[in-house]
């Protein structure tokens, strides 16, 4: 005769294994539903006008300060760069300056302010730059970008080598931070850029900062590296949260070509199943 008692205790331990699997899968989901992935969210290597065009505003806010007309940014095919050039000898004394901005939008978006791309809270642009031979010219990462009038400052300043964070708000400019790279910037030559971007608490006080990270490298000489940060409150990502770049000098005709833009941001990865499926062999549990 079958044995209840053992039938029982068979049931027992089916139930139990069924309860732990379900428990365990579970938590397994809530593990993996925040998880946490790098994504690129944008790319562009400049090498259509058309391209381009769909992913950055070109135009409307293009400043052309002097008589001359040649406050630009245009794209070389040829050579798949972005180009910003302009004429500040005759502005040199002047407040208002050629300042060419091309600034992210929604992609194939027309242009203006309203269409402005608004990025997650937490990334990092990557985009490299060069100086053509004989050219002038700084290169402007513009992170937490408004407008003109309200935006961050990661500035290469090629005259002094030097890493500048700035901050102006409502047109009220100031410097943040100036950080020598202990290596010069030659024309010629291409240099990454790396801009990170947080939103966090300040350990120091318990209120939310951005934290600013950068890194600049010289591609030819990756020894050749600096990198700085600043941790600032002054445009809050719910405030002004896009992004812009500037190839700009504010006393010479300059050019500046810039080429390789991506943006990353981590994202979380919400509702994803585990890898592996788990058996009541994983559980270890001996047959009675």
């Amino acid at each position: 005769m079958r044995d209840p008692s053992k039938a029982r205790s068979l049931l027992l331990i089916s139930l139990i294994l069924m309860s732990s699997l379900a428990l365990i899968s579970n938590q397994t989901r809530l593990s993996t539903a925040h998880a946490i992935a790098d994504v690129t969210i944008v790319t562009e290597d400049f090498s259509s006008v058309e391209g381009t065009q769909k992913r950055f505003d070109l135009t409307t806010e293009v400043y052309d300060a002097g008589t001359m007309g040649n406050s630009l940014v245009t794209v070389d095919e040829a050579n798949g760069w972005l180009v910003f050039s302009g004429y500040n000898e005759e502005n040199a004394d002047s407040t208002k300056k050629d300042e060419p901005l091309a600034v992210l939008k929604a992609y194939q978006e027309p242009d203006g302010y309203p269409h402005y791309l608004k990025l997650p809270y937490n990334y990092t642009v990557t985009i490299d730059f060069s100086l053509p031979f004989g050219s002038k010219g700084h290169f402007y990462v513009l992170p937490r970008y408004g407008s003109v009038a309200d935006k961050y400052e990661v500035v290469v300043d090629t005259d002094f080598n030097n890493l500048v964070f700035n901050v102006v708000v409502s047109g009220e400019w100031r410097e943040l931070k100036i950080s020598p790279l202990g290596f010069d910037v030659e024309e010629g030559k291409w240099y990454r850029v790396q801009v990170t971007v947080l939103w966090l608490t300040d350990p120091s006080t318990g209120d939310k900062v951005n934290r600013i990270a950068a890194m600049v490298t010289d591609l030819s000489n990756p020894l050749n590296t600096h990198s700085d940060e600043i941790l600032d409150a002054s445009i809050p990502p719910m405030a002004h949260n896009g992004l812009a770049i500037l190839g700009f000098h504010p006393s010479e005709d300059f050019a500046v070509l810039a080429d390789n833009l991506r943006v990353d941001a981590q994202m979380e990865k919400v509702g994803e199943e585990p890898d592996e499926a788990l058996s009541p062999g994983d559980l270890d549990v001996e047959e009675m």
